[in-house]
């Protein structure tokens, strides 16, 4: 065999050899996950936030307890889950910490007991519970951002504690002219589940809801008026 022909057959077999060592490498190599898109993100199929708000309740309604408008204030704290459906529709539930004051007029006798003597007189509950949402997105390209969005579900409360504080002058020894402060806790009164539905349109981490309780916090048959049900607030994500 002479040279020209070994020349040929090394030329063959290099050709032949090395292309289908590198198809092998290629099919059995495994990829590289650095450069798949992550699941996790504002715009991906998963994303966990927390988010604090804070609402004022609305004297809209029928036969309400005479409140004082200022101090019906709500606020909490949600632990969020977001499942992306596509691009239009996401799936969320949260897990909600949840505080609600109401204040009462004292020009007359306490609307709860019957007491004369107050000089300010609040209701403060705190409850745990769930929303149940879907999240409908208006602008679908984005990017890895929430965007601006319309959500629209429900939400279910349990009653952890509640107290009635009332404050008024002192008349006797080390009280008197003092003011004094009386709690009571644990009301036999009050309903411990809440329900209603809930609304809140957003941009990003900032976000504008409405919620409206079907349910009364009062549950004395002798009191016939209902504290404020509907409530306007402001939510910020604190998650990056």
């Amino acid at each position: 065999m002479n040279s020209k022909t070994s020349g040929i057959i090394f030329l063959v077999i290099t050709l032949t050899v090395f292309p289908a060592f590198g198809q092998e490498v290629l099919i059995e190599e495994t990829p590289d996950i650095s450069i798949q898109q992550e699941s996790w993100g504002p715009n991906r199929d998963n994303y966990i936030q927390f988010i604090m708000y804070r609402g004022q309740y609305i004297p809209v309604g029928g036969l309400m307890l005479d409140t004082k408008t200022i101090q019906n204030q709500s606020g909490g704290i949600q632990l969020q889950y977001k499942r992306k459906l596509n691009n239009l529709f996401s799936f969320l539930i949260e897990a909600v910490y949840n505080a609600d004051q109401f204040g009462f007029s004292c020009d007359k006798p306490s609307q709860l007991n019957g007491a004369t003597n107050y000089d300010k007189e609040l209701l403060k509950m705190h409850s745990a519970g769930l929303n149940v949402l879907l999240r409908i997105n208006f602008d679908k390209k984005r990017g890895n951002h929430l965007g601006k969005y319309l959500e629209l579900g429900l939400f279910a409360n349990y009653l952890i504690t509640s107290n009635h504080i009332a404050y008024y002058e002192g008349t006797e020894g080390v009280d008197k002219f003092n003011k004094v402060r009386v709690t009571e806790s644990g009301l036999n009164y009050i309903n411990p589940f809440q329900y209603g539905i809930l609304m809140r349109i957003g941009s990003d981490k900032y976000g504008l809801f409405y919620r409206s309780r079907y349910t009364d916090w009062i549950t004395d048959p002798t009191i016939n008026s209902y504290l404020p049900k509907h409530q306007l607030g402001l939510s910020y994500s604190l998650t990056d």
